[in-house]
Parts: structure tokens; sequence; C-alpha cells
């Protein structure tokens, strides 16, 4: 079994998160949770298609557990391995803005 790089892994997460504040810019205002559908904070796939929760959540109500969502859910959905490591990179990227934000509104606070 070779040796894992962790360097190598977080250096591609690194550049997903880069790629992803390319696509939608720095996205600290965004809330932690959003309200969902009619004010309900419980966040789903069960029953949805992908499509559908991309929709309810990202477009009508978008917040970063949205986005890590549908990151989550397009990786459970694949089973090709090369693909499905490109959605956990995703998912790790997504995973490590959202600590970022929540980093900076700590030391907002202080």
């Amino acid at each position: 079994m070779p040796d894992l790089d962790v360097t190598d892994i977080l250096t591609e997460v690194y550049e997903e998160l880069d790629n992803g504040r390319r696509k939608h810019g720095v996205q600290h205002e965004l809330p932690s949770f959003g309200e969902g559908p009619r004010g309900s904070k419980r966040w789903t796939l069960a029953g949805d298609s992908l499509e559908e929760f991309s929709r309810r959540y990202l477009d009508e109500d978008p917040s970063w557990a949205a986005i890590l969502g549908e990151e989550v859910g397009e990786a459970l959905q694949e089973r090709d391995p090369v693909k499905l490591r490109a959605e956990l990179v995703q998912v790790a990227a997504m995973a490590v803005g959202w600590i970022s934000k929540l980093d900076n509104e700590d030391s907002e606070a202080k």
C-alpha cells in the first residue's frame, strides 16, 4: 500500500476551495444554516432527488449547510472511484470554507 501523502490531499482541497471562491466569491456572508422551506431547519435528501435538494436549498435558501449537503449528496451518488475521489475533495473544500467562515466570525466577535 502506498504512503498516504496528506499534504498532497490538502493541496487539492485548497485548490478546490480556491476554485469555489473564484466561481462564487468569498461566502462569509452566507449563514451556516438557512431557514429551509417553510422555516424548517431540517436538512435531508430523503425523498428528494439531488436536483430537488439543490433547487430547494441552494436556489431558494443558500447557506453553508446547503452547499455542503449538495456536495455530500453528489459524493453519495457517485460509484466511479476517480469521480468519487473528486467529489470528496469538493466536500472537504466546502467543509474547510465553512470552518473558515466560523473562525472569521469568532475572531470578529472578539
